[in-house]
This record gives structure tokens, C-alpha cells and sequence, in this order.
């Protein structure tokens, strides 16, 4: 049977459950997996920074905050370890010290603690004092306290928090477990009240809904199609609630795509309603077979399972045109995605034509209108810095395939790794302008890092996808975070916050050419 997005509209109306069951027998639940993420910290630095702890408190026997705050500066991780000791969330922790010291710790500020040490566990934090340095006194400090005392007394009726094997009766609760060990039985009871992974589960939240949405930029990057890609809340003109993808932008919308990931059945509903509210909005004033802009629906997890009534809301919003990670590489060729390609999939090219660069000599009139300087990005990432003053007869030139109009400031380099694949495939050549013009926010670039290094090469330039967040300084907004994410979620992202000072960006990724180690 085909698939609803391969048969005329008519035929998805007329056969609406068939086409339910298609889709409920494509859809797979990933709860059983989690993402490591950024700043996954493992068992062995875990426990590391637990032996640690316990060689600077004797055993857990004397939890002066002085030696405590000392391992804390040069075993970072042992951070983490009284956190989890307390049973608290960052910003639980920070409330609680806010409350019971004289410094006040924002939620915004341990959030950013918390990141930096699980970003780089064994690294010692710098003792120059500062604010930062208040606030990790005062969080240790209220820690030793709590962990001391124990829990007070309440009703019957009342579980309060530290109420556990290891904080109820303060240090005389913590050194026997400390010295013997937790009955399983214990540790099954904890994990019942808490939820295996909880913490975690929550820190990679966004994390299990971007590796959807990388999908399908690595589709729509793998054919050259031009997209919009907006942020949370984000305001987008014609649209109370802006979708996650828009075709080719938001000034001349043909396509959105909505990228949903629902693992239970009320979230599920909520997302159904919002996919119907754009199709209500592409069809408003046109005739029945003439929407505004098309719809798509990419979506994954079991939530979207639990109810064939909305699931047949979503079929009729999106004209029938619902994805999943099972069917996703027929997104493009189904829908009218197809119209906007540039380029065909470098996986199609034949292993008897491999994609070879083809170097011209070309006159002063010829370059920048059918070629570019080839370049090295090491060497790309410091001469294209400032591309007015980039000297042409430097480089090697070559001739480039694309519909787009060339202009100086664009080449083309080789992209080594595996951080952005499938979007990037490992050696492939890409064409760069610089410098990055309009909004970075969601596109590819090539960035010079100042004081980081990518994790994958070594080096102090990379290309990932640009994100960033801001907040208010006064009257004017500054960057509060600045994220660079690979396509491949077995990397790491590289997050830096801030000042945007800490990074250049030399230039966008506009197309990939061809080729692949």
C-alpha cells in the first residue's frame, strides 16, 4: 500500500483509517534511547569526583565547607557529586542558597556553574574570586549545612525531600552508606519516587527533538533547497505561531514543515491542533485544492500512536502529507519540496564519475562569474575575515555548477569530519560566501574561534549550524549564548557564552558541491 503523501488527496479522504494504520506502523517510540548530549558526564569522571569528595571530608565524617570548596576548584565534578548528594536541581539549589545566605544565586547563573563543569569535568576552575566565585562558596557552603543537619522533622502526612537513606539523619545517615554501601532494595524504592534518568531526560530534552529537525535539514541541505528555520516563540509575519520550517522564507512562504516528537498521547494532541491551525491558515480564502503554502508534518514517538481520531486530523490538515523518521527520505520527492532542489544527491552520483573540482585559469572578467578560488579553510578562516581584502591571484580558481550568482567573497573549500554529516558528507566541497549576510541564526557558517578549539579536528576554525541567544543589557540586547551544533548527533556542540567576541564568523555555507572522502 502506498503511502498517504504518494496518493492524490482524494484517495487519503476516501480511505482515512487505512492510511492511520500506514502511518501508526511507521512510527517508533525512542524512549528506550536517550541522547549523551553535550556535557553527558560518565560513570568513571562521576565517581572520581565522589572519591574525591569523600578523601577531602574524611569519609564523609566532617563536612567543613573549607576542603570541600577546595576539591570543588580543582576536581570540578565534585560539584556535580554534592548536587546529586542534596537530591536537587540546579535551580533548586540555587533557590535554597538564596534563601539561607546572603548571596543570591540566580537560576540563569548555576545553570551556566552546572554546564561549565559537566562541559569539562576534570578541568580545575579558575580561584580569581568574583562573583562566580561568591556563588560557588555559598552553594557549597548551604550544601555542607543541609547535608549536616539532615531532614527536619514533619507531619506524618508530609514526604520532605531529604527524607532518604542518605541525607534523613544528617551525617550519621550518610557515612554508614558511605562506608557499606545502599541495599538494592533502597536504590529500587529511590529510583521508583525519582525516575531512572530523570535529570538527564531533562538536560537532553531539546536534544531528542533536534535529532528530527537535523533530519530534515540534512535532507533539505543534501538538495540544495533554501529554508527558513525558526526559533522558539520566535514572531514570523503572517503567522501567529510560527512553524519550525518555512520554504523558501518567510516572505514568500510555499512550504512549512512542522517537526513534532511526542511521547504521550495529551502533548500529541496539543501538537495535532497546532499542525491544524496552518492548514486552517493555508486554506483560508483560496479554493479546496488551493492551499496558500503547503503543510508538512514530520513526526516521531508514541504519543502520536494513542488517538486514530487525531491522527486523521492531522492526515486531513496536511492534505496527506505526513512523515516519519521511516519514510523521511521520500520528504523531498513527495512533496513540493521537489520544485525548490537545486542539485541532486551527491549518494546518487555514479562510482564511475566520481565529483572532481575542475581548475580554470581564468581572465580578470571571468572571475566571480563563472569561478572561485579554491582555498584551504584553515587558510580561508584568516584571509576571508575580511574578504575586501582577499588577493585573487593567490589562490587556484575553479569552475562551479550552481544556479546561484556569483559574487567575490565566495569559494569553495573542503569540509574534513564527520560532525555534519548527512548534510556535509566527510570531504565533500562546498561553496562559502563571506561574509555571512542577513540573520546567522539557524545557517551553516564557517567560524574562527578565539579561545576553543573544535573537539573533532583540533583546530580553532569549524563550520556548524549557528544558534544563539540573547538577553537584555540595559536598553540595548547582547549575546547570552552562542551555540554551534554539528548535523551528526554523535558530536558535541560547542557553546560558548558571553560576548560573541569569542568567535568570528568568516562565512556561510551556501551549497554543497559534490564529492566525499
Amino acid at each position: 500500500m502506498p503511502f498517504s503523501f504518494e496518493v492524490p488527496f482524494g484517495e487519503v479522504e476516501r480511505n482515512l483509517d487505512a492510511y492511520v494504520d500506514d502511518i501508526f506502523s511507521c512510527l517508533q517510540s525512542e524512549f528506550l534511547t536517550l541522547p549523551k548530549g553535550p556535557g553527558f558526564v560518565e560513570y568513571a569522571v562521576f565517581e572520581r569526583g565522589y572519591e574525591e569528595l569523600k578523601r577531602a571530608t574524611g569519609n564523609f565524617r566532617n563536612l567543613s565547607p573549607e576542603p570541600v570548596i577546595a576539591t570543588v576548584y580543582q576536581v570540578p565534578i565534585a560539584l556535580i557529586v554534592l548536587r546529586s548528594m542534596l537530591g536537587f536541581t540546579p535551580p533548586e539549589w540555587a533557590y535554597v542558597t538564596s534563601q539561607r545566605t546572603d548571596v543570591q544565586v540566580s537560576q540563569g547563573a548555576i545553570r551556566a556553574i552546572d554546564r561549565k563543569v559537566r562541559i569539562a569535568p576534570d578541568t580545575p576552575l579558575r580561584t580569581n574570586g568574583g562573583v562566580t566565585g561568591e556563588r560557588i562558596r555559598a552553594l557549597v557552603t548551604t550544601a555542607c549545612q543541609i547535608l549536616t543537619d539532615g531532614a527536619p522533622e514533619e507531619p506524618e502526612e508530609v514526604l520532605h525531600r531529604l527524607n532518604k537513606a542518605d541525607t534523613k539523619s544528617g551525617l550519621r545517615s550518610l557515612q554508614p552508606l558511605a562506608d557499606l554501601g545502599v541495599p538494592y532494595a533502597m536504590l529500587l524504592y529511590e529510583r521508583f519516587l525519582g525516575r531512572p534518568f530523570a535529570g538527564h531526560r531533562d538536560s537532553v530534552s531539546e536534544l531528542v527533538g533536534d535529532v528530527l529537525e537535523m533530519a530534515i535539514e540534512g535532507a533539505l541541505h543534501r538538495h540544495g533547497i533554501s529554508y527558513r528555520k525558526t526559533k522558539r516563540a520566535e514572531h514570523v509575519a503572517g503567522f501567529d505561531q510560527a512553524p519550525d520550517f518555512i520554504i523558501p522564507d518567510e516572505f514568500n512562504p510555499q512550504i512549512v514543515i512542522e517537526a513534532k516528537v511526542s511521547e504521550d498521547d495529551g502533548t500529541a494532541r496539543d501538537k495535532v491542533t497546532r499542525v491544524q491551525h496552518l492548514g486552517s491558515l493555508a486554506m483560508a480564502g483560496q479554493p479546496a485544492d488551493q492551499p496558500k503554502f503547503e503543510v508538512v508534518a514530520c513526526i516521531a514517538g508514541r504519543g502520536f500512536r494513542v488517538r486514530r481520531e487525531d491522527m486523521k486530523k492531522l492526515l486531513l490538515a496536511t492534505r496527506g502529507k505526513v512523515f516519519t523518521l521511516a519514510n523521511l527520505p521520500q520528504l523531498i520527492d513527495c512533496t513540493r519540496l521537489a520544485e525548490f532542489r537545486t542539485r541532486v544527491q551527491i549518494a546518487a552520483e555514479s562510482p564511475a564519475t566520481p565529483f572532481r573540482l575542475r581548475l580554470v585559469k581564468p581572465r580578470s572578467e571571468d572571475r566571480y562569474v563563472t569561478c572561485v578560488p579554491v582555498v584551504p579553510l584553515k587558510v580561508a578562516a584568516g584571509a576571508f575575515s575580511d574578504p575586501r581584502h582577499v588577493d585573487d591571484d593567490e589562490w587556484e580558481w575553479v569552475a562551479v555548477d550552481t544556479k546561484r550568482r556569483l559574487r567575490p567573497g565566495m569559494f569553495v573549500a573542503q569540509v574534513v569530519g564527520r560532525s555534519m554529516e548527512p548534510a556535509i558528507p566527510d570531504g565533500a566541497f562546498c561553496l562559502f560566501g563571506a561574509p555571512a549576510e542577513g540573520t546567522r541564526q539557524g545557517k551553516t557558517v564557517l567560524v574562527q574561534l578565539r579561545n576553543a578549539t573544535d573537539s573533532e579536528t583540533g583546530e580553532r576554525y569549524t563550520v556548524k549550524r549557528y544558534e544563539s541567544e540573547k538577553g537584555r543589557d540595559g536598553e540595548s540586547w547582547r549575546h547570552t549564548k552562542i551555540i554551534l551544533k554539528p548535523v551528526n548527533p554523535d558530536f558535541e556542540s560547542i557553546v560558548l557564552t558571553g560576548e560573541e567576541g569569542q568567535l568570528q564568523v568568516i562565512a556561510e555555507l551556501l551549497e554543497v558541491l559534490g564529492g566525499g572522502l
